[in-house]
């Protein structure tokens, strides 16, 4: 895949839906100079931006970031509705989820451990 070029793919697509750089930061609630020099960082450009901008011009992430290439790719692969932001926020809720479990397995192995005949024999003096 292509390199990112945010602000050569951001002008084509607002290009394409008739739309300027001052209308989309409105919509962002961000100035046209804030918006430009964010996208001026390109790959160190903020993620909630990028979905933000992506959002306001229903677009996907990928033709964001890949501009045509990301087009001609995701015509060729079945869609299957995730996004670069979707995977990211399902991590987020696996590992969520993963801590739960640990914390859940942790709290019945002390109790497990707390309840064993082993742990009472100890405590009775070994007998």
């Amino acid at each position: 895949m292509e390199d990112l070029d945010l602000r050569s793919n951001l002008k084509r697509i607002l290009r394409e839906k008739s739309m300027s750089q001052l209308e989309l930061a409105r919509q962002l609630n961000i100035s046209p100079t804030n918006l430009n020099t964010r996208l001026a960082r390109g790959r160190n450009c903020q993620l909630s931006l990028v979905e933000s901008i992506c959002n306001a011009l229903s677009i996907q992430v990928g033709e964001l970031l890949y501009g045509d290439a990301a087009i001609a790719i995701e015509t060729e692969k079945p869609q299957t509705g995730d996004t670069m932001i979707e995977l990211l926020k399902a991590k987020d809720d696996t590992i969520r989820s993963l801590q739960k479990t640990i914390e859940l397995l942790e709290e019945k192995i002390a109790f497990m451990v707390k309840t064993s005949p082993q742990s009472h024999k100890k405590e009775n003096g070994g007998a």
